[in-house]
């Protein structure tokens, strides 16, 4: 029997979705449940503790009310489940924390450079213009400002106290603004590698906007932003060493799935959990990376594998089926 973690309400979609929006973003566990029903896999609804399950499956994701919920309890969760238990400790212990990542991408030299700073003291001696500030916790962009212009400067702590976790927002990050024409998202999920690139945008209305063109952080995440040109990863787009060194990074999470933010063969950022998207409408096939016959393939896409595909990735990782 599975315990499933049912999603905190904090994640809810908005109304008025249509039927392609509606099934990319159910609740995580949602997705699971219909996977279960038609296996026919015995299951339990839970909320945060439970330890009836031979498994464990658990969206502990960033928003700040689940957040303080699932820390409370993943310890103890995972010394009765172990490695039977989705998200696993060494996923877990990276997931809503940059600094972490940052000194793990250090290790494979494929790395933003940046200054960690501890306090607003520490941040403002950086003189972070043409800077980008992140926060170490938080995912998306509510928690990160961008500063270009000198007279930004002396509004840092106003721009901090309009992030998503302005209470909690040090240790952060400051990273060189890179200026390229593209920014990848790049999946491992089912042995395959595969992702898209979109344009990035050079004109921000102000620090807190970045990277969109306008303040977007009050909208729903579901659809929120602009809709930037969007294209399919190419073979070419990254050399060999380069996608070695993200499948070796997902190994040694032992993660059944992994996203990472890459710009000019940097990686910015990674999660184990994350939005599904189904960006590239306007192709019927995509290149993808076959992590078990270790060369590029292109196959079909397929909707429904493409919105299930993080939750069938963690079955079979975990052996359920």
């Amino acid at each position: 029997m599975v315990a499933l973690h049912k999603d905190n309400s904090i994640y809810h979609i908005p109304d008025g979705l249509n039927k392609q929006q509606n099934t990319l973003n159910k609740f995580y566990c949602e997705k699971f449940e219909d996977l279960f029903k038609s296996k026919n896999i015995s299951y339990k609804l839970i909320d945060y503790e439970n330890y009836d399950g031979e498994f464990y499956i658990g969206r502990f994701a960033h928003a700040l009310p689940d957040k303080k919920l699932h820390s409370k309890c993943f310890d103890k969760l995972y010394n009765h489940y172990g490695e039977k238990m989705w998200p696993n400790k060494k996923s877990y212990y990276y997931y809503d924390n940059k600094v972490r990542q940052y000194e793990l991408l250090k290790k494979f030299d494929i790395h933003a450079p940046s200054v960690v700073c501890n306090n607003i003291k520490g941040l403002i001696q950086t003189f972070p213009l043409n800077k980008v500030v992140k926060s170490t916790y938080g995912a998306g962009t509510e928690s990160s400002f961008f500063m270009w212009k000198p007279e930004h400067l002396k509004d840092i702590q106003k721009f901090i106290s309009e992030c998503y976790n302005w209470e909690d927002f040090f240790p952060c990050l400051v990273q060189d603004y890179i200026e390229v024409e593209y920014e990848y998202q790049i999946f491992i999920s089912d042995n395959q590698l595969y992702g898209f690139k979109q344009k990035t945008n050079t004109h921000f209305e102000e620090p807190n906007s970045f990277p969109h063109i306008k303040n977007i952080n009050k909208e729903h995440w579901v659809g929120r932003g602009e809709k930037p040109l969007v294209k399919d990863i190419e073979p070419t787009d990254f050399s060999n060493e380069f996608i070695q060194k993200l499948i070796t990074i997902q190994k040694k999470l032992n993660a059944p799935n992994i996203k990472f933010d890459i710009m000019d063969n940097k990686v910015l950022e990674f999660s184990y959990i994350y939005g599904t998207s189904f960006p590239l409408a306007n192709k019927m096939k995509h290149n993808y990376y076959d992590l078990d016959k270790k060369k590029w393939k292109e196959k079909p896409i397929s909707f429904h594998e493409w919105a299930y595909k993080q939750q069938t990735s963690v079955l079979k990782h975990l052996g359920i089926i």
